[in-house]
């Protein structure tokens, strides 16, 4: 009613100011001095001058209406901002904005609320709230950032952006992200590649959304800027992240693409397959259906378990797993983990001790031409650790065995043989030290190594890969890092030549 009362309340003023200004003609070019002092000129031959008690009446009639709008103005601001802090993407009454905007008019003014964002009103065809954070209150990192269809979610945009420059003395498969080494030629004189890129940045969207129930939805979507595989080493885009979740302090149940269960523990390197293919078995984004189980001993002691059904084969990472294809059932990994300490960090939080073993089984099956279809069985069993020693130093760390985890970055990223198409058996893991010489330069040392079983392979597959590398990593500002990486790979094979080489890899980040 209030809003409706305002829109009279204008069309009377536009119409008695028309009126005031159209009445009272003329004849003579006299000049009117308002209340500010300035002279208006009439137009001679528009009638009698109006007399003073005349012009009078006029300001007198102007300045009570201005009163009035000024008075209904404010009492529109103290109503919307009401509305604002009652529904402010609070599902209990999800109506009271809409139900506020079904009005003609609103004003174009712009509010803030206790949290310092800011709230604007425009007219839209279909009459929808708009919230927006100008530049200015860019600190203000509690702000929603984006506005969302439904007005039950809040997101916020967040990324990394990645400059890339690789120097290798042999060729790594691929160049721009290397897993392992090409087999040495024969008559190759030179294998050097030079890469320079920046596939490795990335664009995410977090979601946060309304109860249901005991728990909170919320949901991930992140995106790099490689093909369709990373393998492939061209630009395009490739999420690796698309899930949403239900989830409170005691469980978590997802559905989408994300990491997997089996050993998903990671180095810290610069370069984006940080040892896959070469000891860090797991590294790999697969769509499943996951649910964990958290068990707080206390606020420093935590069990956890985490079942997931996954997809057999993602290409995702290497393209040349797809000359296998799922079975007609999921992967089933699980994962047991005890941590120690204050839990901290960002999206994904990490105790100060951790320790978990994984497991899983599933199979694929091969197609080829003019044979019955070749089914090969794919398990795994695997352990991993975190641990800070001091603020100083810590040590990460994973082991595994098992068959046909070439789409774990396992086994050299190899299934399956390529002639008989059996699983291939493979052991591996990697060691990581480092050590924080300040809150902003830290090292990182380690090794890694890949050895399947030489019997299970064909003569053209790759039979062991060891990867040291150490990296130095400058955090300039919370925001923008520089860090020079060291690796000497090298790559065996049953039969081809084998190669190794050093790699020398510059990279600048910046997060937002």
């Amino acid at each position: 009613m209030a809003m409706c009362r305002l829109w009279i309340t204008c069309v009377v003023v536009v119409a008695v100011v028309n009126t005031a200004f159209a009445q009272g003609p003329t004849s003579s070019p006299r000049a009117l001095t308002d209340v500010t002092g300035y002279q208006h000129q009439k137009p001679a031959g528009t009638g009698p001058a109006p007399t003073l008690n005349e012009y009078q009446s006029i300001t007198r009639r102007l300045e009570a209406i201005e009163t009035e709008n000024a008075r209904l103005r404010e009492e529109g601001r103290r109503l919307q901002q009401i509305v604002l802090e009652s529904s402010n993407f609070n599902t209990s009454t999800p109506t009271t904005a809409a139900s506020y905007l079904t009005s003609s008019v609103y004003d174009t003014g712009f509010y803030s609320n206790d949290d310092g964002c800011t709230f604007g009103i425009k007219e839209l065809d279909d009459c929808s709230l708009t919230h927006s954070c100008p530049p200015a209150e860019a600190p203000c990192v509690d702000c929603p950032r984006v506005t969302t269809l439904e007005p039950y979610f809040t997101a916020k945009i967040f990324g990394l952006l990645k400059f890339d420059m690789l120097f290798n003395t042999a060729r790594p498969e691929p160049p721009g992200s290397p897993f392992y080494l090409r087999n040495r030629r024969p008559l190759e004189n030179n294998d050097n590649t030079l890469s320079i890129h920046a596939r490795a940045s990335l664009l995410g969207l977090q979601l946060t959304g309304p109860d249901v129930g005991p728990f909170q939805t919320g949901g991930l979507a992140t995106v790099f800027f490689f093909n369709d595989s990373v393998s492939d080493d061209r630009y395009g885009i490739l999420p690796l992240n698309v899930w949403g979740e239900l989830r409170n302090d005691d469980w978590r149940i997802s559905a989408g693409l994300q990491l997997g269960v089996f050993n998903s523990r990671n180095p810290t390197m610069l370069v984006w397959g940080a040892l896959g293919s070469s000891g860090n078995s797991g590294n790999v984004y697969k769509g499943q259906f996951r649910i964990e189980r958290y068990i707080h001993v206390d606020d420093d002691t935590q069990w956890t378990y985490k079942l997931a059904l996954t997809e057999p084969i993602s290409t995702n990472i290497n393209s040349e797993l797809s000359i296998n294809e799922d079975n007609g059932w999921p992967n089933i990994e699980s994962r047991l983990s005890y941590g120690l300490g204050p839990a901290k960090g960002g999206l994904i939080k990490q105790r100060p001790f951790e320790v978990g073993v994984s497991g899983l089984v599933g199979q694929v099956r091969t197609e080829p031409v003019g044979t019955t279809e070749i089914v090969a069985d794919i398990w795994g069993v695997g352990t991993d650790l975190h641990w800070e020693i001091n603020d100083r130093f810590g040590v990460n760390g994973e082991f595994f065995t098992g068959q046909g985890l070439g789409s774990y970055t396992a086994g050299i990223a190899q299934t399956t043989n390529t002639v008989n198409f059996q699983s291939i058996r493979t052991t591996g893991g990697f060691a990581e030290l480092y050590c924080y010489m300040t809150e902003s330069l830290h090292t990182h040392w380690g090794y890694g190594i890949d050895d399947p079983v030489d019997r299970d392979l064909d003569p053209t597959q790759r039979s062991r890969n060891q990867t040291y590398f150490s990296n130095i990593i400058w955090d300039v500002t919370p925001l923008f890092r520089v860090g020079f990486e060291f690796t000497w790979r090298e790559t065996d094979y049953v039969a081809l030549l084998d190669n190794e080489g050093a790699g020398f890899h510059t990279q600048f980040q910046w997060k937002f």
